[in-house]
């Protein structure tokens, strides 16, 4: 006799918000573990029960869309030993997965088979569920030999980078490399694709000894260094480019070729208060170091004047003295010195060009009239015998000859700031009248006034 309703959809329904729709058929499934058309003809079924069977079909489909895999259990892995029965057939099973009604939140307990034949999920998904249930039992059991090895394979490389120094490649490199060899070594474990779980075990046990007693030796290295300021931190690594942090990784320290690059401000300047020997004997006195906003000091030739230069250059070109690579103590060239950087602090720059004109202007035809720093200008007065007009300078240029002028005094000085002023006065614009200059004048002093300055 043909089965109208198997038990395994007899069982499904009776769990199924569905089968509250269909009380009848509910009350014969309560009743039987089966439904074929013998029960129906003797139990006198109505006429309303056999057109509830003709749609069986569409009742039972309908029963089986309400159903998932339950996402919050994973599935269990049970030895043959202990096999539990599907909730749903009742046939023994091992691999134990857990669905869910999304209407009723009823739960059952069934076998991969129930759940291919009702279609709940989809083949693939399935051989994913029992394979990462596999995977947590093999996992399950390398954690009892090797607590937390999980965890600690996952934060492998936070040991480097949590350390408060940078750690050299030498050390790093071989930790990282034992690192990876243990993770393959650990997923072929997990997966079951390696040879023996004796070998794998043995493996990872001499792969922890051989860390734990590199971690002993970074230990000592961070103890013996932590202190000195050239083994920073790792987080100056952030603000560097690629190739300079290999560069720093491979020395393991900040050498010449890597002090120029660095963009972190509190390592630069704890290096610079270090390592002063080289501004001492060339009587330079420090006043800021910022890889950003640059290195301003003062040479003792003109005490009152600041001279900057952009950090990269000036380490570039000093790295190796003041790191005192030789350990000897350097002479710089003055004029380098004076050259690397520019003028640009206000009071400093009028310090420098009234300096100059003091030195080389008294008896010529040019004498500083303002110097506007907002607008990098300087409007010198021309006395030419005649009239009087107005020569307006670039600050950038004026600021090189002065610079050159002031601090390296020689007869020919005089000469190249009077050629510079009489090129300036060639440039179109560069000449106004003193109507014109005045005029000018008077606009910006009502701007100035206006900004509240």
């Amino acid at each position: 006799m043909k089965k109208l309703i198997i038990k395994k959809e007899r069982n499904l329904l009776l769990f199924s918000h569905v089968i509250n729709d269909y009380p009848l058929l509910k009350k014969r499934l309560e009743k039987h573990t089966t439904i074929d058309e013998q029960i129906l003809k003797k139990e006198k079924a109505t006429v309303e029960e056999y057109n509830i069977y003709r749609m069986r079909n569409d009742i039972v489909t309908q029963a089986k869309n309400e159903w998932e895999i339950d996402t919050s259990r994973s599935v269990d892995i049970l030895p043959d030993d202990k096999k539990v029965r599907c909730e749903v057939c009742g046939m023994p099973i091992k691999n134990v997965f857990y669905i869910k009604n999304s209407i009723n939140q009823n739960s059952l307990r069934t076998g991969s088979e129930c759940i291919k034949h009702f279609a709940i999920t989809d083949k693939q998904h399935l051989d994913s569920l029992l394979k990462n249930a596999k995977r947590l039992k093999r996992r399950e059991a390398i954690e009892h030999i090797f607590p937390g090895i999980d965890l600690r394979i996952y934060q492998w490389k936070n040991f480097i980078d949590d350390q408060p120094i940078i750690i050299k490649d030498t050390l790093s490199k071989q930790y990282y490399t034992l690192g990876e060899t243990l993770s393959s070594i650990y997923s072929s474990y997990l997966k079951h694709e390696n040879n023996s779980d004796k070998e794998s075990e043995d493996q990872i046990r001499e792969i922890l000894s051989e860390a734990d007693e590199l971690i002993s030796e970074i230990t000592k290295y961070i103890k013996k260094h932590k202190n000195n300021v050239l083994y920073p931190p790792s987080r100056i690594f952030r603000s560097m480019e690629p190739q300079s942090v290999a560069l720093l990784k491979q020395d393991g320290y900040i050498t010449p070729r890597t002090l120029f690059r660095i963009r972190d401000d509190e390592v630069a300047q704890k290096i610079f208060e270090k390592y002063d020997a080289f501004f001492k004997t060339n009587k330079i006195t420090i006043l800021n170091v910022s890889p950003k906003n640059g290195v301003e000091y003062r040479i003792k030739r003109q005490a009152n004047i600041i001279l900057k230069a952009p950090y990269g250059v000036f380490c570039k070109k000093y790295g190796a003295e003041i790191l005192r690579v030789n350990d000897i103590e350097t002479i710089a060239s003055e004029r380098d010195l004076v050259s690397v950087g520019k003028v640009v602090e206000y009071r400093s720059l009028e310090s420098l060009i009234y300096i100059m004109q003091d030195l080389y202007l008294k008896e010529s035809p040019y004498a500083i009239e303002e110097l506007y720093y907002e607008y990098n200008e300087v409007y010198f007065l021309v006395n030419n015998g005649l009239s009087r007009e107005y020569l307006k300078v670039e600050l950038p240029g004026l600021e090189v000859i002065a610079r050159e002028t002031v601090y390296f005094k020689g007869t020919e000085n005089k000469k190249k700031i009077h050629v510079f002023l009489d090129e300036c006065r060639k440039k179109p614009g560069s000449v106004t009248s003193r109507a014109d200059y005045l005029f000018m004048k008077e606009q910006r002093e009502a701007n100035s006034r206006r900004s509240g300055f």
